[in-house]
């Protein structure tokens, strides 16, 4: 597959040095937010459950994993994950070895707009970021429901999706960015402009294809794709480099990324941002996917998702 080069830009890395964001300690030595299960959790360990709440007047379903280090007693982070347009969660099972591994609890919430799909992904008004939106309020409620059933680290929760849940994970890292330590949008990255209107910068990983079918690298929607739906037209018409740098703004980095090949026939584009507000893009040459399944001798977007991850927490 021929291979589409980026002249590498060259920055000198001034963690902090950014006008208007300050400098925060080391994320990971942030002591651990116990939620409020702790102690009195009866959630058996090494279980995969699929469970319902009610959120204003609609069930909300979802599926979860507790990994086997999950003893009610010592909080573990959680890593909130949604699906594509169209899927429900289960497809993403294989993150159940992940908890397992690193001690997660990972949860699917399923969208519930028909055919599985999420409300910002079809609704046709003004986007609504506040939790007035359906799908905003049912993440919401979901991270303190079972905060209050397992014992999580409430300064360890993590948001990551693919496709259409990338979208929703963009629109989360603005509307929880008090509850979300961190978010990866795969396969698809929405940066919202004046829509988003988070008060604290929240650290961003996103996986790219520039092959991709669907979303395509250079903007716009694939022939798959293709929709009269007016959020997403407005959100996916800019090519992928450029959303990328404006969540950096947002965030507060440098305007250029450095640019640095890794192994796989992969990117890696670094902005430098102040601590606790980094943001990453891994760039290879596939198309609309998650991989999940070995790539070739170098790691999944699974496992680079939380090796973000566990670098961030909540500011104190």
């Amino acid at each position: 597959m021929p291979r589409l080069w980026v002249p590498i830009i060259t920055v000198v890395l001034l963690a902090g040095s950014a006008v208007g964001v300050a400098a925060q300690e080391d994320p990971t030595s942030r002591p651990p937010i116990p939620s409020a299960g702790c102690g009195i959790s009866k959630a058996e360990a090494g279980k995969q459950t699929g469970q319902a709440i009610t959120v204003g007047a609609s069930e909300r379903k979802w599926t979860m994993h507790v990994p086997t280090a999950h003893d009610g007693l010592e909080p573990i982070p959680l890593w909130l994950q949604l699906h594509g347009s169209g899927g429900s969660g289960f497809e993403m099972s294989s993150l159940s070895s992940q908890a397992d591994d690193h001690g997660i609890v990972v949860a699917w919430p399923r969208a519930s707009v028909g055919n599985d799909r999420w409300m910002w992904w079809v609704d046709d008004i003004e986007l609504d970021t506040s939790l007035s939106n359906p799908d905003i309020a049912f993440i919401d409620a979901l991270i303190e429901h079972l905060g209050e059933e397992l014992c999580v680290d409430l300064a360890r929760v993590y948001a990551s999706g693919y496709s259409a849940g990338a979208a929703g994970v963009s629109i989360l890292g603005c509307a929880l960015d008090d509850r979300l330590a961190a978010v990866a949008p795969v396969a698809r990255v929405w940066e919202l402009g004046e829509a988003c209107d988070a008060v604290r910068p929240v650290p961003h990983l996103a996986v790219l294809g520039k092959t991709d079918g669907t979303c395509l690298w250079e903007g716009g929607l694939g022939w798959a794709a293709r929709a009269s739906l007016p959020m997403v037209q407005l959100y996916d018409q800019t090519p992928m480099p450029s959303r990328m740098a404006g969540i950096a703004a947002r965030n507060g980095c440098e305007p250029e990324p450095l640019i640095e090949a890794i192994e796989g026939e992969r990117e890696r584009w670094n902005w430098a941002c102040p601590v606790g507000a980094e943001v990453e893009l891994i760039v290879h040459d596939g198309g609309h996917t998650w991989m999940a399944s070995p790539w070739g001798p170098y790691p999944t977007t699974t496992e680079m998702v939380w090796e973000f991850f566990e670098q961030h927490a909540l500011p104190e």
